[in-house]
C-alpha cells in the first residue's frame, strides 16, 4: 500500500514499488516500508526504510556495494542480478536499474498537482534555481533539487523529495547526449519552463548548436509557460520549429518586443539600477551586483516571480538582498587545528542533509554543528522534527543554534544544545580557543550572515585564495576512469602537498570516491594522512631507511628500488612478525634512468623474492620517459621491457601482483598498457597535454586576489623596482596583494603576464614584488576590493607554464602555503 501523510513523507510498500517498476520480487524480509531512495551505500542515514538502487555505471557497479548498504541496515534493493548470499532482505530484480529508478520517480511525480518549474540551459541553472528559492520560499513551501542534481540519476532522486506539504517545485535538467531530455521531461513534467541561455558547454555529443537547443527544448513539451531570452535568435528560431506554442512564451531581453524589456542599465560601484518595462508598465529594481551574467539570471527570476503573481514591492526588497556569493559548500582550515565546512547560503531540509552527510564523513575529528533558524513557509514543527531527527542520528560533539525559532524546538534533541538569539551574540561569546581539533559545519539561512562566524574562525586572513573545486576533481577522476576497464585500479598521486592543493583534503575526497591507492613522496606525508583518518592503501615513493619503522607502524607501503633497501625492510619486518607478509612495491628502470632495478637484476630479484618470504610483492611498476608523445618507439620499448620483466617476476610469485606503468598522459596515449592499475596525477586537476582531454576536463584551481589600491600614473612616470616600467601615456594601475613569495614567477613581469579583472585582461606592469604586483587597468571599470583572477576559468595553468617555458607541475607546486586554500563542492 501507499500511506499518504499530508504533512510530510509518503511511505511506499515494497510490493507496490515492485509493480510500479515491473520487477520480479524476491522477498526475504518483513521490512517493507520505504520512504527513502538511495544509490550511495556511504549515506550515513541509510536504514531499513531505504531502497538501494544498485546502479551499473560506466565506471562502477552498485552491486559491489550491496553488502555495505546491508550492514548499514538497508533491507530493500533494486538489482539486475541476485546475490542470494544475503539473508533477510528484499530484492527487486529488473532489466535496468536506472530505468527503474526513473520510472519510480515518474510515478511519484504524478501524485502532485502543483506548479513545477523546470530549468535548463548551458549556464546559470543552479543560480536561477537557488535565487527562485530565496525569493519564493516565504510565499510557497518550495522543494528544489539539491546542489546540481540535474542528471539522469540526480533528477529522479530530486523528484522523490516532493512531499504533500509542498506547494511549488524547482528542478534543474542537464543533458550531454541526444535522447536524455525526453526521459527527464517525463520525470520533472514542468508546468513552467526556463531556458537560461545556450553555449558550448557539454556540446561534444551534438552535431551543432541548433541540435543542442532542439534537445533541451524537449523539457518544455507539455509546459504551460516557457520563459526564454528574447534577444537570443538561435533559441527563438528553434522554438518556432518545435511543438512549443508561441502563446506559451514569456520573454525577457533588451530589444523591443520582449514581455519584460530592459530599458536601461546603470552600473554603480557595487550595484546596478535596472529600468524595466513589463506589459506596458515601467519599473525600477536595484540589484546588489553589476556583472552581466548575474543581472541576466536575476531578470529571469524576476519574470518568473511576476508570472507567479508575487507583489513587486516584495520583490524589490528581496532582490536587494540577493548575493552572488558562490552557492556551494566550502571547506577550509581554521584556528586551533579545526576544519570549517561553510554552507551558509541557504538552509532547507535537503541541503542540510547533504551538508550533514559531508560532516559525518570526516574521520577521527570531533564534529560540531552551528545551525540557524529556518525561514520557510508552512509547518515549521514538522521541518524541525526532521532536522533534529537527522542530528540525533549523528555522533556530534557539540551543537550551537542561532535564532529564536529554532530554540523552541531544541527539546526534540536528546543531547545538549547551546542557543544564541542571533549571530551577534554568538560572536560576542566565541574566543580564539572556543574550538579545537574539531570539524565545524556552519549551516544557516543567508539572513543570519554566518559568514561573519566563518571569518572569525579562519586561520589565514590573506585576501589571496587558492580555490580547489573538489567536485571538478572527482569529475576528472571519472573522466579518466571512463577510459579504463572496470577492473583496472587507479592510484592517485597526492605527493608534494597534492601538487600544491593540500594533501589531506584531496585524499579525503578521493577516498570517499573509492580510489584504489594513494601515492606520496615521503613517509611524513603518509603519516599525516593516516593521522587524519585516511585508510586507503598508501604507496611511499621515496622512503628513507631511517623512516622504515614509522612507515610500518602506520601501514604505509614502500617503493623498493635497491637490494639494500629490500634487505633492510625485511630485517625490520622480522622483528615485527605480526606485520608479515608486508607489502612492498618493486620499481623497475625501463629507460627513465632515475630510480629502479635494471633488467640485469632480474635473476637476483627472483632470488630475493624466494629468500625474503616476510615481504609480499604488492605491485611491480615503472615510469615512462615520454608518455605525452604519441606513437613513441622509445615508449613502446619501455612498455615491452616492462611486460617482459614483470611477467618473469609474476612466474616466481605464487599470487597475483599489480602491474602499472602509465601516468595521466600515458592513460590516454597508450591504452594497451593500462595493465592492472594506472597512476593519475596532474590529470586529476584538469591539466593535460592532449587538447581533447583538456577540453573535456573540469577546471579544479582558481587563484584569486583583490585590488588593494588604484593609482593614476602620468606619462613618463615609472612603476616598481629598478623603474623597469616607463608609462608611455597616462595610465591607471591597480596594486594586488600577491607576489613572488606567494608563488608568482617574476618572469611574468612587465607585460609578459596578465590577470583578469571584470572579464578583461590587465597586463602586469613593473617588476613583481615579494608581496605585491601592479597591473594596468586603464581600460577596465573596477574599484578597490574587486576580485582578480590570477589563474582559473579564463587563464589556464598550461598557458602560464608555456609563457614561462616550464611545466604545469612547477606552476602549481610553487603556490606558497601562506596562500589560503578553500575547498568547494558544487
Amino acid at each position: 500500500m501507499i500511506q499518504e501523510v499530508y504533512s510530510d513523507t509518503i511511505h511506499y510498500d515494497i510490493d507496490i514499488i515492485s509493480k510500479i517498476i515491473c520487477a520480479q520480487s524476491h522477498i526475504g524480509s518483513d521490512k517493507k516500508e520505504i520512504n527513502k531512495i538511495t544509490t550511495d551505500s556511504r549515506q550515513w542515514d541509510n536504514d531499513s526504510t531505504s531502497l538501494f538502487f544498485a546502479l551499473n555505471t560506466q565506471n562502477d557497479d552498485g552491486h559491489n556495494y550491496i553488502k555495505s548498504a546491508y550492514n548499514q541496515g538497508v533491507r530493500n534493493f533494486v538489482v539486475e542480478k541476485l546475490d542470494c548470499k544475503i539473508p533477510n532482505a528484499n530484492f527487486l530484480l529488473v532489466k535496468d536499474v536506472l530505468t527503474s529508478l526513473q520510472n519510480l520517480a515518474v510515478f511519484h511525480r504524478e501524485k502532485f498537482n502543483i506548479p513545477i518549474i523546470g530549468i535548463t540551459g548551458s549556464g546559470g541553472k543552479t543560480t536561477v534555481k537557488e535565487w527562485l528559492y530565496q525569493i519564493l520560499k516565504e510565499r510557497f513551501n518550495t522543494v528544489i533539487s539539491p546542489n546540481s542534481y540535474n542528471s539522469q540519476t540526480g533528477v529522479p532522486l530530486s523528484i522523490w523529495e516532493i512531499k504533500h506539504n509542498h506547494k511549488l517545485g524547482v528542478f534543474e535538467a542537464g543533458i550531454s547526449n541526444i535522447g536524455e531530455m525526453e526521459k527527464l521531461e517525463k520525470i520533472i513534467s514542468p508546468t513552467i519552463g526556463i531556458f537560461t541561455n545556450i553555449g558550448d558547454k557539454h556540446s561534444e555529443n551534438f552535431t551543432c548548436i541548433e541540435q543542442k537547443i532542439h534537445e533541451k527544448l524537449k523539457l518544455f513539451k507539455n509546459s504551460k509557460t516557457v520563459i526564454v531570452p528574447f534577444d537570443d535568435k538561435l533559441i527563438l528560431n528553434e522554438i518556432l520549429k518545435s511543438n512549443i506554442k508561441r502563446e506559451s512564451l514569456l520573454t525577457w531581453g533588451y530589444n523591443k518586443g520582449a514581455d519584460l524589456q530592459i530599458l536601461k542599465l546603470n552600473k554603480l560601484k557595487n550595484s546596478s539600477n535596472v529600468f524595466l518595462n513589463f506589459r506596458g508598465s515601467n519599473y525600477k529594481i536595484i540589484l546588489p551586483f553589476k556583472d552581466d551574467f548575474s543581472i541576466e539570471n536575476a531578470i529571469q527570476v524576476l519574470l518568473t516571480s511576476l508570472y507567479l503573481g508575487i507583489d513587486l514591492n516584495y520583490l524589490k526588497e528581496k532582490f536587494a538582498q540577493l548575493s552572488i556569493s558562490k552557492m556551494r559548500l566550502e571547506q577550509f582550515r581554521a584556528k586551533q587545528n579545526c576544519i570549517v565546512i561553510n554552507d551558509n547560503y541557504t538552509l532547507d531540509f535537503h541541503s542540510f542533509k547533504i551538508a550533514l552527510n559531508k560532516l559525518n564523513n570526516f574521520p577521527k575529528k570531533k564534529k560540531t554543528l552551528i545551525i540557524s533558524d529556518i525561514h520557510i513557509q508552512g509547518n515549521q514543527k514538522v521541518v524541525y522534527e526532521n532536522i533534529f531527527s537527522l542530528i540525533d542520528s549523528c555522533s556530534l560533539h557539540r551543537i550551537f543554534t542561532i535564532g529564536k525559532n529554532i530554540d523552541k524546538y531544541t527539546h526534540l534533541f536528546n543531547g545538549s544544545i547551546m542557543n544564541f538569539k542571533n549571530t551577534k551574540s554568538f560572536l560576542e561569546w566565541v574566543k580564539d580557543d572556543s574550538f579545537s581539533d574539531e570539524v565545524i559545519l556552519l549551516k544557516g539561512d543567508r539572513s543570519f550572515n554566518l559568514k561573519k562566524i566563518s571569518k572569525v574562525l579562519e586561520d589565514k586572513k590573506h585576501n589571496t585564495i587558492l580555490e580547489i573545486n573538489l567536485s571538478s576533481l572527482v569529475q576528472n577522476l571519472d573522466l579518466y576512469r571512463s577510459f579504463l576497464k572496470k577492473e583496472t585500479k587507479v592510484m592517485a598521486m597526492v605527493k608534494a602537498f597534492s601538487y600544491g592543493s593540500g594533501s589531506y583534503e584531496i585524499a579525503q575526497a578521493l577516498q570517499f570516491h573509492r580510489i584504489d591507492y594513494l601515492a606520496v613522496a615521503y613517509v611524513d606525508e603518509g603519516i599525516s594522512l593516516r593521522n587524519n583518518g585516511i585508510t586507503t592503501p598508501i604507496l611511499v615513493l621515496n622512503p628513507e631507511y631511517n623512516s622504515y619503522k614509522a612507515l610500518i607502524e602506520h601501514d604505509l607501503e614502500p617503493e623498493i628500488y635497491t637490494f639494500d633497501a629490500w634487505k633492510k625492510i625485511a630485517q625490520i619486518i622480522r622483528r615485527h612478525s605480526n606485520k608479515a607478509p608486508y607489502p612492498i612495491h618493486l620499481k623497475l628502470d625501463t629507460g627513465m634512468h632515475r630510480l629502479g632495478f635494471e633488467s640485469k637484476d632480474i635473476n637476483k630479484i627472483c632470488e630475493y623474492i624466494n629468500d625474503y618470504k616476510e615481504l609480499k610483492i604488492k605491485s611491480v611498476f615503472s615510469h615512462l620517459a615520454e608518455s605525452d608523445k604519441l606513437n613513441s618507439d622509445f615508449t613502446e620499448k619501455q612498455i615491452n621491457l616492462f611486460k617482459d620483466l614483470s611477467d618473469r617476476i609474476q612466474k616466481v610469485v605464487k599470487y597475483p601482483i599489480i602491474k602499472h606503468i602509465l601516468n595521466s598522459s600515458g592513460i590516454i596515449n597508450y591504452p594497451s598498457a593500462h595493465f592492472d592499475m594506472v597512476r593519475l596525477g596532474i590529470g586529476l586537476y584538469g591539466v593535460s597535454n592532449e587538447l581533447d582531454i583538456r577540453n573535456k576536463s573540469s577546471n579544479v584551481f582558481n587563484l584569486n586576489t583583490v585590488i588593494s589600491q588604484i593609482k593614476n600614473i602620468k606619462k613618463n612616470e615609472t612603476i616598481g623596482y629598478n623603474r623597469s616600467f616607463l608609462a608611455k601615456k597616462n595610465i591607471r594601475i591597480a596594486t594586488l596583494p600577491i607576489g613572488y613569495a606567494d608563488g608568482i614567477n617574476t618572469h611574468l613581469s612587465n607585460g609578459k603576464g596578465y590577470v583578469i579583472i571584470n572579464n578583461k585582461k590587465a597586463e602586469i606592469v613593473g617588476r613583481i614584488c615579494m608581496d605585491m604586483m601592479m597591473v594596468d587597468i586603464s581600460d577596465i571599470q573596477c574599484y578597490q576590493g574587486d576580485s582578480v583572477e590570477i589563474f582559473g576559468q579564463n587563464i589556464s595553468i598550461s598557458e602560464i607554464a608555456e609563457k614561462l617555458n616550464t611545466i604545469s607541475y612547477e606552476v602549481l607546486t610553487s603556490i606558497s602555503t601562506r596562500v589560503k586554500r578553500v575547498y568547494v563542492y558544487d
